[in-house]
């Protein structure tokens, strides 16, 4: 079963009583708020904590949100990927134009804006469309691959599919050259035996067949990005040294 945490995570932050209680046990809710782990955020409304407020808001009214606060949602409502701020972080921005791609396939509208950006921000908004694609699978991806674009020396496309001696899985992110996998977890959608067993074969073929496999939680990415930082830069100085040792010091096909 689900944890309460890795849900809400999951349905973007916050979710109404019913919607919860489909999935976990009231006692665990109950736990969860005991704990301070999750919050009430109204009347039959639950958040993790230091959820965007105007999420809260837009959920308690039964709307949905806008702009910046778009990119706290499972996917990007709209089919206009015009909301993505100039001022905003890069894990942000690339949330939002992630999905707004996802949702819309709107590609061309976001190179043209791009196209025609002023101002201080025009540099980020050009990045951003260069870097934004449909293929992510979700913004806690996106936010972790934003991240990576920190890490010097690591570049990593999303949904890629690894292939060796008759095993096939796609992975979430991966940079071929160095061989490193990155995975955004969720247990949400993944807690059941029968999932936790297939995981662990996956990773477990990756990592035999020569892959660094990193696995990295919704709140490690969003909360502590220092630290997913910091692992993955130790991921690149080992896979750099796998990849001086192979023959023809280049990556193993």
């Amino acid at each position: 079963m689900p944890d309460v945490v890795d849900l809400l995570a999951d349905l973007g932050g916050v979710a109404r009583r019913g919607v919860l209680l489909g999935v976990v046990e009231r006692g665990d809710l109950e736990r969860a708020l005991a704990a301070g782990t999750v919050t009430r955020a109204g009347r039959g409304l639950y958040a993790l904590p230091g959820v965007d407020d105007a999420l809260r808001v837009a959920a308690d009214l039964g709307g949905v949100v806008s702009h910046a606060s778009a990119a706290l949602q499972h996917g990007f409502r709209g089919g206009d990927p015009r909301p993505v701020p100039a001022d905003a972080a890069m894990d942000e921005a690339l949330a939002i134009a992630d999905s707004a791609l996802r949702e819309s396939a709107c590609r061309r509208l976001l190179e043209e804006l791009a196209e025609t950006a002023r101002g201080p921000g025009s540099p980020r908004i050009r990045q951003v469309a260069a870097l934004a694609t449909e293929l992510a699978a979700n913004p806690f991806e996106s936010v972790l691959r934003a991240t990576c674009l920190d890490v010097p020396g690591l570049a990593v496309r999303p949904q890629v599919r690894i292939t060796d001696d008759g095993f096939s899985a796609r992975a979430d992110l991966v940079d071929e050259r160095l061989r490193i996998v990155c995975e955004a977890d969720s247990f949400a959608w993944h807690g059941s035996r029968s999932a936790l067993a297939s995981d662990a074969r996956r990773y477990n073929r990756m990592v035999v067949a020569g892959w660094i496999v990193v696995r990295f939680t919704y709140e490690d990415v969003m909360f502590h990005p220092d630290e997913v930082r910091a692992v993955l830069a130790r991921a690149v100085a080992l896979a750099e040294v796998l990849v001086d040792v192979r023959p023809g010091g280049g990556a193993a096909a």
